[in-house]
């Protein structure tokens, strides 16, 4: 009896260090001997990608397969793992990064986090890469005043082709988050040389700033960082703020519009009436100098004393001004809308419109004016009883005024005039590509689907979850795409004839689930889309 006791204690002892032997084991040893950033490839890398992803996935980063290529589902789960890991999480794997990987997986403890954020202070230690530039100015912790000084940054050029060029790329973390900039109007043509940055249409504050340069087909920093410190020009950056408004009373009826009158205002600004509750109105049109938008009271905003601030990200508000919300006298019938007064050519553009008063069906129409070329006034069923939208994608610049007319049974009317300011292709440089609109967000294997943007060429690849679904699909005119969902995918790292050891035995079967739907260019990957897979019925 004891020597059979003695036998399972044994026995016990030996399967439980045969399983800690294997959990140890399960995460494998990453020692990446490459930077890398969104768009990298195994071949670029020597496999670096899919070691990545298997770390990743190993340790529930990542829900999908290893493919070969560092794709958006990638950088999201990198960005996770960097702020498990006190490390910023910009995505990019760095030195820091790297360095946190290789010590989390070799010793055996993915599962802790890295309690030294103090590492990830930018250093000049350039990214390992096959293209290598040295920035030769402007030199670490060197001070410029924009409204004096003028930046020349110059670089000796390392070891990359004489085609290489390149794009500087400015950066600034502060207490908002780490934000971009390209400082140079294109392209800059790869040698030993120097450039002026062009800092006139981004809004600057005084702080360190760090430039590098990537090479512009590979998307990878390939030079050092230089630091610095800027001094803002004083016309550059202006608070934001309201200093008086066209009138201190409007009435909540829909129609009457108020001027606000102050500095910053974008686009995007966002007018807040107070009277007990905040209320978002979106400008019917803000002025391209940023010193005036044109709101409207909406009905139902209640009655009273209000104040009126703007904000142009909800986080961040000017001062207020008070403002009175009076009883409305207007006719019956009237249109009401959140009505949004920019847009630009290339990008999707949608707003909504909706009548009151009326008792019987309506109509809607365009009675004078014309609206923007390639916009559409689209009636909901039948056009009667319901909103209206006005939707399309603009393809014209400039200032369209135009009058909207909604008709009942028995004739009775309201009409409410709109501007839409459309600017120009905030893209039109910028190759990469898009996705605006598809005509199908599910179906099986095998369903026909058909995209609209922007910036798709004569070879563009369509991926699920990072696998591409077959050969390249031809856009005649860079806007329409159409393709098939097919049974099986396969890895995305030989796109543009890239090839890597990594790339063999990489097809995937499709399975019913929701994938991510993305389109990539030679310019790069347009930002996520999604598709459901359906399951085949059985017979």
């Amino acid at each position: 009896m004891f020597k059979k006791i003695l036998f399972l204690a044994t026995a016990t002892l030996v399967l439980i260090i045969i399983i800690n032997s294997a959990n140890a084991s399960s995460t494998s040893c990453t020692d990446l001997s490459y930077n890398l950033r969104q768009g990298a490839r195994d071949a670029q890398t020597a496999g670096s990608v899919t070691k990545l992803q298997t770390y990743l996935q190993q340790t529930n980063y990542l829900s999908t397969s290893p493919s070969g290529y560092f794709g958006t589902m990638t950088l999201k789960a990198v960005q996770k793992f960097q702020s498990d890991n006190n490390i910023s999480s910009t995505g990019y794997v760095g030195p820091t990064t790297r360095n946190s990987l290789k010590s989390l997986s070799c010793s055996g403890t993915a599962s802790q986090s890295n309690t030294n954020p103090s590492v990830n202070t930018p250093t000049a230690t350039p990214a390992v890469a096959a293209c290598s530039v040295n920035f030769t100015s402007p030199y670490l912790n060197q001070r410029f005043d924009l409204n004096t000084d003028t930046i020349n940054p110059t670089w000796n050029n390392v070891n990359c082709e004489s085609s290489s060029t390149f794009i500087a790329i400015l950066s600034r973390t502060d207490p908002s988050g780490t934000w971009d900039v390209t400082p140079s109007s294109g392209a800059i043509i790869n040698s030993a040389g120097t450039f002026t940055p062009d800092f006139s249409k981004a809004i600057l504050s005084d702080g360190y700033y760090k430039m590098f340069l990537e090479q512009s087909n590979t998307k990878q920093r390939v030079s050092d960082i230089s630091q610095f410190y800027i001094v803002a020009k004083t016309s550059n950056y202006q608070p934001l703020s309201i200093s008086s408004l066209s009138s201190v009373t409007a009435a909540n009826d829909g129609q009457t519009s108020v001027t606000v009158y102050g500095n910053s205002f974008t686009a995007s600004s966002t007018v807040y009436l107070g009277n007990g509750q905040n209320i978002k109105i979106n400008p019917t049109s803000v002025d391209p100098s940023g010193t005036s938008l044109v709101f409207v009271v909406p009905i139902g905003a209640g009655y009273g004393p209000a104040s009126v601030s703007v904000s142009n990200d909800g986080k961040n508000f000017s001062n207020q001004l008070p403002f009175t919300v009076i009883a409305p006298s207007f006719s019956k019938y009237y249109i009401t809308s959140d009505f949004t007064p920019s847009a630009n050519i290339g990008v999707l553009y949608d707003t909504n419109l909706s009548a009151g008063g009326f008792q019987k069906d309506y109509k809607w129409s365009i009675s004078s004016g014309s609206l923007p070329t390639g916009l559409s006034l689209n009636n909901s069923v039948n056009g009667y009883m319901a909103p209206s939208v006005i939707y399309g994608i603009p393809q014209t610049a400039g200032s369209f005024t135009f009058t909207v007319t909604v008709t009942d049974l028995d004739g009775n009317t309201a009409s409410r005039k709109f501007t839409i300011v459309v600017g120009a292709d905030p893209n039109a440089n910028n190759p990469i590509p898009a996705i605006y609109g598809q005509s199908q967000t599910s179906g099986q294997t095998g369903t026909s689907v058909s995209l609209v943007g922007r910036s798709f060429t004569s070879k563009t690849f369509v991926l699920l979850n990072e696998r591409i679904i077959g050969d390249p699909i031809s856009s005649s005119d860079g806007k329409n795409l159409s393709f098939t969902i097919p049974t099986i995918t396969k890895s995305a790292c030989n796109l543009f004839g890239q090839q890597g050891s990594a790339c063999t035995n990489t097809l995937l079967v499709v399975t019913p689930g929701v994938y991510t739907l993305t389109v990539e260019t030679s310019g790069g990957e347009s930002a996520p889309s999604s598709f459901t897979i359906l399951p085949t019925p059985q017979n």
